[in-house]
């Protein structure tokens, strides 16, 4: 708010030193425009918008009697301002954390002081998400207040180099904008759909188990009881629960422990054995993943059928 009011506070002051250059020189304007008037001009209607190309001139002439340094000078500076304001107006936040019922509560918003777009989900019990764009918001200001140092920037160019082409004017730097708030717009929704996915968790009997657990506050009790889900869940075949549960541990070596036993029980079951591949995939460690695919290879199901190592090893992710 506070470059927000130097930036107004700067346009204003060239507003006023061109209104006093155009009033101590009425006079040379007047004879300038009486000499290149007619004796006997016809009657013309005064066209619309005079004043604004007499204060168009009188900024032209006032910048150009100005010393390159500092015409230099004041354009850094407003060019500064005008990225101040792009920041301000595209900084971004996100905040995610798992309730105690098990959904994710996801927020998404877009500017500085009071944002303009926001994502958020399940912002009550039975609302999954909430979203939208606040065209009266506090932070589209900056929108506002960047379009007009631009501008100014953009005329004090064309006093500097009358043959400033397209690349020079407002509308590359507005074209600019409106693909970064599309993508700032897209950018959230498509984490918020994220996490309403996310958040479904499966309808199994150890679904409250989980809910809990995501509920503790420290971090190797969470882990600890995570483990311990995971690992009642993949007997009962539930792959979601035991996926949700080894996401969420933090510690990356309990992590990698938990998916390497939850893959060799999933591979003890009748018709897991895609389940199986899948939980050993989610291991880190190279070392640990190659040595539980080959233990599942080697794994006899149910049915008597092995689970088998696909052709194609699973990327290394370290």
């Amino acid at each position: 708010e506070a470059f927000l009011a130097a930036a107004f506070v700067g346009l204003f002051v060239c507003q006023n030193i061109a209104l006093c250059w155009l009033h101590r020189n009425r006079m040379r304007l007047a004879e300038i425009c009486s000499s290149a008037t007619p004796s006997n001009p016809p009657a013309v209607p005064a066209k619309p918008g005079g004043a604004f190309s007499m204060l168009g001139q009188a900024w032209a002439d006032w910048w150009a009697d100005r010393a390159k340094w500092f015409t230099i000078s004041v354009q850094s500076v407003l060019v500064i301002l005008h990225l101040i304001c792009l920041f301000a107006f595209f900084g971004a936040s996100i905040k995610s954390y798992w309730q105690a019922d098990g959904h994710r509560q996801f927020t998404y918003t877009v500017g500085a002081a009071e944002p303009w777009f926001t994502y958020e989900t399940y912002p009550t019990a039975d609302t999954p998400f909430r979203s939208g764009i606040d065209p009266l918001a506090a932070s589209m200001w900056f929108l506002v207040a960047g379009f007009v140092i631009y501008y100014a920037v953009w005329r004090i160019e064309k006093v500097r180099r009358p043959k400033a082409g397209w690349w020079s004017s407002p509308a590359p730097m507005a074209i600019m904008w409106t693909i970064w708030a599309v993508v700032a717009v897209g950018l959230g929704t498509k984490l918020g759909i994220d996490a309403v996915k996310d958040s479904m968790v499966s309808g199994g009997f150890l679904a409250p188990q989980l809910r809990s657990a995501m509920a503790i506050r420290t971090v190797s009790e969470r882990d600890d009881s995570l483990r311990k889900v995971a690992l009642q869940a993949a007997p009962a075949g539930e792959i979601a629960t035991v996926r949700r549960a080894i996401n969420e541990i933090a510690d990356s070596s309990l992590h990698d422990a938990a998916a390497s036993e939850a893959a060799l029980i999933f591979a003890r079951l009748q018709g897991q054995a895609s389940n199986a591949l899948a939980v050993a995939g989610m291991i880190r460690w190279n070392s640990l993943r190659d040595s539980t695919l080959a233990k599942l290879a080697d794994t006899t199901p149910g049915d008597g059928a092995g689970v088998k190592q696909p052709a194609t090893s699973v990327g290394n992710r370290e």
